[in-house]
């Protein structure tokens, strides 16, 4: 949503924002056309993607730098989760945090748009912190710790 409101904001700067206009339009040697979709979603897509690489090896190049580490050595770091990021994994990570959130399973597969339930467990996954919490769980009282016996002899049993 965020991102959303950004386009938005961006939008309007150029006089868009109306309800007839385009959230992505066409946009030739900066000029957009706000009647007029992109030609293709994937060139914008790609376009987002490698501008958040390069603002996140900045940024990563920029703490490094404060930090007297070597710049150049973090950027490709910091850049790394963006290559092959795919519009279609938000599908998937969305409906694993509805999941995770205990939106209940009817929901997500009416948001989502699934007509059965194994196409959405085909879209949520299971991460690992939500694993390590539901082993926590574990702690809660399944295996009680039973206080020391002491027998009259006084050892522990």
């Amino acid at each position: 949503m965020a991102a959303f409101a950004r386009l938005r904001r961006r939008a309007e700067l150029v006089g868009g924002g109306a309800p007839e206009h385009f959230v992505f339009p066409a946009c030739e040697n900066g000029n957009f056309d706000l009647g007029h979709h992109q030609k293709t979603f994937r060139t914008a897509w790609r376009s987002l993607v490698k501008a958040a690489a390069k603002r996140a090896g900045d940024q990563a190049a920029g703490q490094a730098s404060k930090s007297g580490a070597d710049p150049e050595a973090s950027r490709p770091i910091a850049e790394k989760p963006f290559h092959g990021f795919r519009f279609h994994d938000l599908r998937h990570q969305s409906i694993t945090e509805m999941a995770e959130a205990g939106v209940p399973e009817a929901a997500r597969q009416s948001i989502a748009g699934h007509l059965s339930k194994k196409m959405l467990d085909h879209y949520s996954h299971v991460r690992l912190v939500a694993k390590r919490k539901a082993v926590e769980t574990l702690a809660g009282g399944l295996i009680a710790v039973e206080p020391d016996i002491q027998p009259a002899n006084g050892r522990t049993m």
